[in-house]
């Protein structure tokens, strides 16, 4: 409560699960977080408050994470060069994606950078149901990139988690995500089968697998 008796601002997080949503929202009894498994993003919205912060994370499904190596440790040339990287390897204008990378590495001459990239209709689709409804996200991530902060926040890694009725798998290092694939299977023979192809994907993206 503030000051004045108004409740504070509570940051809310809506995240992939194994079968649908999860909406974890800050506890009030200990400082965890209560959470709720629901069916849908739209089975979230009767679950929301007016003045919920809003954060939004994406599914594998739902973006491209690219490793790049810059030729620069300069931040101030970080957007352009990824804006033409990730040209490069997409068939779409800027216009229609929304981006962000962050800093995986560097040494004194060059850095290597996480991006990631969202059709914007394709996430507009998503997130319909909240915007709706008057539920605006105050920001919007990937919940590969949670599951690095809080499994791998350093060295490399291999997540394999559900999203949805399907496995994914995402190549972590020093906690940002390099490279996320949906797994055709679930079986334990198919996982096996699809490790060295895993492996190859990573090191053609020049991560040490």
């Amino acid at each position: 409560m503030s000051e004045n008796g108004a409740s504070l601002p509570l940051t809310v997080f809506i995240l992939p699960a194994a079968h649908g949503w999860n909406l974890l929202r800050p506890s009030e009894r200990n400082g965890s977080y209560d959470i709720q498994t629901l069916a849908s993003l739209e089975a979230t919205v009767p679950f929301l408050r007016p003045n919920d912060n809003l954060i939004l994370s994406l599914p594998v499904a739902s973006v491209l994470a690219q490793r790049f190596r810059l030729p620069t440790v300069d931040p101030a040339d970080f957007p352009e060069m990824v804006r033409i990287q990730i040209e490069k390897a997409l068939p779409f204008s800027p216009e229609e994606l929304t981006t962000d990378f962050e800093v995986i590495e560097q040494n004194e001459s060059e850095s290597v950078v996480s991006a990631v990239a969202v059709r914007n209709d394709e996430l507009a689709e998503l997130a319909a149901p909240l915007l709706q409804s008057g539920n605006i996200p105050s920001q919007v991530t990937v919940y590969a990139a949670h599951r690095a902060t809080t499994h791998a926040p350093d060295g490399r890694a291999l997540l394999i988690y559900p999203e949805g009725e399907q496995l994914v798998s995402a190549v972590t290092e020093n906690g940002k995500i390099s490279l996320t694939r949906m797994l055709d299977g679930i079986e334990p023979e198919q996982l096996q089968a699809d490790l060295p192809q895993l492996t190859l994907s990573a090191e053609l993206q020049g991560i040490d697998a």
